[in-house]
């Protein structure tokens, strides 16, 4: 599929409100963490914008970790994983309410981009990750079969919609995630290794696509049958 002209995020305030808010709480959580006592905040060492600018766009991807530590991760798994060892907030509903903050200010930093799952512009190409990474989209699409296939079909609009989050769903009052979307309508837990190998196969249709969060929710029609 040919790659799209990148383009520049669009101003905030021409986002949608809850999806806006979501944004500007992750940028406040991005420079300060919640609690005082704690003077490292992410800007501490990425506070160049360039920086982050693709760091949405090459996720999901394998993240470096000590052994065995190792695996597939969502940009907001890695985004948590940080939240716990930088900002000493441990597993629960507070890691992840700054976790999902911070990941969708990532994205807005990154709209426009083409997603690329498992490559970063300017950094070296790993095959063994990019094997890795293979093998979970192959284990994502044969969880979806499974479990989305009875609804989820046309495989042109199902391409598009890991390059829409985090956006407001059409019965909803608050923006979420790829991976909160998954558990509400796959019941995957957001952190668990089979909702990375989902979004992992759904980044990888979506490849190519630029990154959009809040996109158009006609993304994915609902129809009867098995994934294409």
């Amino acid at each position: 599929m040919p790659v799209e002209g990148e383009r520049a995020p669009r101003p905030l305030q021409t986002i949608e409100l809850q999806l806006r808010a979501l944004i500007q709480e992750g940028a406040v959580l991005w420079r300060q963490p919640p609690s005082t006592e704690n003077t490292l905040a992410c800007a501490t060492c990425h506070f160049e914008r360039d920086e982050v600018r693709g760091w949405a766009a090459s996720f999901p991807k394998v993240k470096p970790m000590p052994p065995p530590y190792t695996r597939i991760m969502t940009l907001q798994q890695a985004v948590a994983e940080t939240v716990a060892t930088h900002y000493r907030i441990a597993p629960g509903d507070e890691n992840r309410r700054v976790a999902r903050a911070i990941t969708a200010y990532l994205t807005w930093r990154g709209e426009g981009l083409p997603l690329t799952p498992g490559v970063a512009a300017g950094q070296p190409r790993f095959p063994d990750r990019l094997a890795a990474l293979e093998q979970s989209v192959a284990r994502g699409r044969e969880r979806a079969e499974r479990t989305c296939g009875g609804c989820h079909i046309d495989g042109a609009r199902l391409a598009g919609i890991a390059a829409t989050f985090p956006r407001v769903p059409r019965d909803g009052d608050a923006a979420e995630t790829l991976e909160e979307y998954l558990g509400r309508h796959a019941g995957l837990p957001w952190d668990n290794p089979e909702a990375t190998d989902v979004a992992a196969f759904l980044a990888a249709r979506a490849a190519g696509r630029l990154v959009q969060p809040g996109g158009d929710g006609k993304t994915v029609r609902i129809q009867r049958g098995a994934i294409e």
